[in-house]
């Protein structure tokens, strides 16, 4: 499967099982990592009306995990790095454990250092970026209001309405992409959309992952069971770059192919202690 992710063509594979942690699990092997959210956007962003990538749900390692603060705030934090749940294993723990409506829990350590996350990155400045095949992987988090997420809808929204939704922006990455994301999701699906979540506010902190849910045209799924199934889109390999604070994009070539292409200007005497060096400012 082909997908057109920030310029770049790249050849994807789709992982489908009935267990969410195989899925995960398969989509992880043999150097393929899945998508998360922001990117799983941008490829519907840029695809064709008929594409596969709308005729379909799609999972990401993206979550939405709801808990308490050290202070005692109630939150629900949308994450699109790599969090606890990312392994798989830690998935099947949490279904060992049983399941807290469909949502898994996770150690309050792992939830602070989520939250922690949010005051460290600033989606308007410089920001470090990985990138698996030319794919952004968005090292975004977001922090709202537990209540104010409560008082929203859980259902179908109008279009016009969705980018108020608390958990719209959080879901998709920034609001640049939301709007560019609402307005090709109604060219393709009509005026509503669904938002779904569940009220997870429980004595410790539980998450779930994210998907383009199958109800309502297709909507933004905050509600993912952990027994569900799950189809993640995986692409090969990973690289570095850093975006400027105009959007710019300065690619950062692998630790191999800096050694491949500079080798040969090197004095052969030379070649291990630059070896040795590069590798250091790669660790």
């Amino acid at each position: 499967m082909k997908a057109n992710l920030y310029g770049k063509v790249v050849e994807g594979e789709l992982f489908y099982n009935r267990d969410l942690a195989v899925a995960l699990e398969d989509s992880q092997s043999d150097g393929y990592k899945p998508l998360f959210m922001p990117d799983l956007i941008e490829a519907r962003i840029n695809a064709e009306n008929n594409s596969e990538l709308f005729n379909n749900w799609f999972s990401a390692p993206s979550i939405r995990a709801t808990g308490r603060t050290k202070q005692g705030n109630k939150v629900v934090v949308y994450a699109h790095i790599p969090t606890y749940f990312s392994k798989p294993a830690n998935i099947r723990k949490a279904k060992e454990q049983g399941l807290v409506n469909g949502a898994g829990r996770i150690p309050q350590e792992y939830f602070d250092k989520i939250v922690e996350q949010d005051e460290k990155t600033d989606s308007h400045k410089n920001r470090l970026v990985t990138v698996i095949d030319y794919v952004t992987v968005i090292d975004y988090v977001t922090v709202i209001d537990y209540d104010k997420l409560r008082n929203s809808p859980s259902g179908l929204v109008p279009v016009e309405k969705a980018l108020e939704h608390p958990q719209t922006i959080p879901f998709i990455g920034s609001e640049e992409q939301a709007v560019k994301y609402l307005k090709k999701h109604k060219e393709v699906y009509g005026s509503g959309i669904g938002i779904w979540y569940f009220d997870d506010l429980k004595d410790e902190p539980v998450g779930r992952l994210l998907r383009f849910g199958n109800d309502c045209n297709f909507g933004l799924g905050g509600y993912v069971d952990f027994d569900d199934s799950a189809r993640f889109f995986g692409v090969r390999q990973a690289q570095k770059f850093s975006t400027g604070s105009k959007g710019s994009k300065i690619v950062v070539p692998s630790l191999e192919e800096i050694l491949k292409s500079s080798i040969s200007f090197i004095r052969a005497k030379d070649r291990r202690k630059f070896k040795e060096n590069l590798r250091k400012l790669y660790k």
